[in-house]
């Protein structure tokens, strides 16, 4: 029997639309495009993302090898005094950017780790790698749901899943930090609306995280709809203010 691979999240590298570098997660492996090339690294292998500076030793130890040659060959007169010049400060470049060095998107599995080299860390990528970790985590099932905000005039089951079945792309999701920080920030009377916690494995859509106006934090969004299935716990405004102080 042929197992349905359910897809949970996908992330741009660098822009919007690169196919050729972009994250995908989804409830088997996490899979990392870059420059076109596939790595796919199982579920059960994962640990966490995590992001790094990496120093390139190669070229702190190349600069501090031939700056000092060039230094000594300058103040023994052996070189062009121009050209050493060029030397010295070449050595220094060749340092800075050893010492700088290159970011990189670390995938750490069970006893080793994955580089892919990136320019910045984005957003996107933070938000994906939040995702994915609380995914893969132990954290409480709330802490890796998405919720749903609905009105709490839906009170049937009939219309909540009409609401899950709008393809209209207008369904007001957020994780579960998100929601921590609409209820405790923000000026909106929240108490008509209830909040529907959903698991991401059985939502039946892919999950995008996007910058919408208003939200330090990337939203989740989907596009289609979102299976019944996924449902775990209906909040009132009342519960959900509990869940968020305990």
């Amino acid at each position: 029997m042929k197992i349905i691979e359910r897809k949970l999240a996908k992330c741009y590298i660098e822009y919007e639309g690169d196919e050729g570098n972009k994250c995908e997660f989804t409830d088997q492996r996490l899979s990392i495009i870059k420059k076109g090339k596939r790595y796919e690294f199982p579920i059960e292998s994962l640990r966490s993302i995590t992001f790094h500076q990496r120093k390139l030793l190669m070229l702190v130890i190349l600069s501090g090898i031939l700056t000092p040659l060039v230094l000594v060959g300058f103040f023994k007169e052996l070189f062009n005094p121009f050209l050493a010049l060029l030397g010295i400060v070449g050595g220094v470049f060749i340092f800075y950017l050893g010492w700088i060095g290159q970011t990189t998107f670390t995938i750490n599995k069970v006893g080793e780790y994955s580089d892919f080299i990136i320019k910045n860390i984005t957003n996107p990528l933070l938000e994906f790698a939040e995702f994915v970790n609380q995914y893969i985590s132990n954290e409480p099932e709330a802490h890796r749901s998405i919720f749903l905000k609905i009105n709490n005039s839906i009170t049937s089951d009939k219309e909540l899943i009409e609401l899950f079945q709008d393809e209209s792309g207008n369904k007001e999701l957020y994780s579960y930090w998100q929601l921590h920080d609409l209820l405790h920030k923000s000026e909106e009377d929240l108490k008509k609306y209830d909040f529907v916690a959903l698991n991401p494995l059985k939502m039946g859509v892919e999950v995008k995280f996007v910058r919408l106006d208003g939200f330090d934090r990337l939203r989740p969004t989907v596009k289609g709809k979102i299976s019944i299935k996924a449902l775990l716990k209906r909040y009132t405004h009342d519960s959900a203010i509990k869940l968020f102080i305990s």
